[in-house]
């Protein structure tokens, strides 16, 4: 594992070998982890970042039940399950639909 990988977050590391794969289809080679990265980093970590953060910050804040489900959803599939944007969109939808 190179030293910037252990910098990062097991969600950023997933997310940027999300996007090297993507990358890579497109180009039809191999990009690299460290064009990946940089890219990733330049294009989508700081919305990313946000996202993330707003979530979280969201659902620390959240005080009804069915937000609270879906905070606690939100951290499961976080953790577990954070290959599939689709699914956290949509669970951050409903925590965001849900808190006002």
């Amino acid at each position: 594992m190179e030293r910037k990988e252990m910098e990062k977050r097991p969600e950023e590391i997933s997310e940027i070998e999300r996007h090297k794969y993507f990358l890579s289809e497109k180009k039809g080679y191999d990009v690299g982890w460290e064009f990946a990265e940089h890219d990733w980093e330049q294009n989508f970590a700081v919305a990313w970042r946000k996202q993330q953060h707003s979530a979280s910050e969201q659902c620390s804040n959240s005080n009804g039940t069915s937000s609270s489900v879906a905070c606690a959803e939100l951290a499961r599939v976080n953790s577990a399950d954070h290959k599939k944007p689709s699914r956290i969109r949509s669970l951050l939808a409903r925590v965001f639909s849900n808190s006002h």
